[in-house]
């Protein structure tokens, strides 16, 4: 049933996209891939448990060094940021790629609110595909620690 839902939303993403999509489709392994202009892809596949929809993108390759610490204390900022926070930054040892992803749970995705979604997410992955192809790392405003909390309401 929920590989059914997602190729729903898939069709319904390939009509309601803003930018031009050619006929999506999910392949055999349940998993749709978007290529986008720039040589970059969007994945979309459902969790192990199929009640979300995991949208999720390659950022780059991050070797081990400096950099990479450096880069990762910025990641874990900006994972550790309230909501709403658009996706979060995770790291495979595997290939020794960060991904930027995001899970929406399937009752409260569709392809039209996907099709709203996509150009944020691509936003903030292009800002950390940037700073990794450049070998910067992008700040991350800090949210606010607990000394700082109470004089927001006036306490003290």
């Amino acid at each position: 049933m929920s590989i059914q839902r997602l190729m729903t939303i898939v069709e319904e993403l390939t009509k309601a996209a803003l930018f031009p999509l050619q006929q999506l489709k999910v392949n055999e392994y349940n998993v749709c891939v978007i290529p986008l202009p720039d040589g970059q892809s969007i994945q979309l596949e459902l969790d192990p448990r199929e009640e979300s929809l995991v949208i999720a993108t390659v950022l780059g390759t991050v070797t081990a060094g400096t950099y990479r610490n450096h880069l990762f204390k910025e990641a874990l900022k900006y994972n550790g940021q309230a909501p709403p926070r658009i996706g979060t930054l995770a790291f495979s040892t595997k290939t020794d790629h960060l991904l930027l992803y995001d899970k929406k749970h399937l009752r409260e995705i569709n392809g039209a609110i996907l099709a709203e979604q996509i150009p944020p997410f691509l936003e903030k992955a292009a800002i950390w595909r940037e700073a990794i192809g450049t070998g910067t790392v992008p700040t991350v405003a800090q949210a606010p620690n607990l000394n700082s909390i109470g004089k927001l309401f006036g306490m003290r």
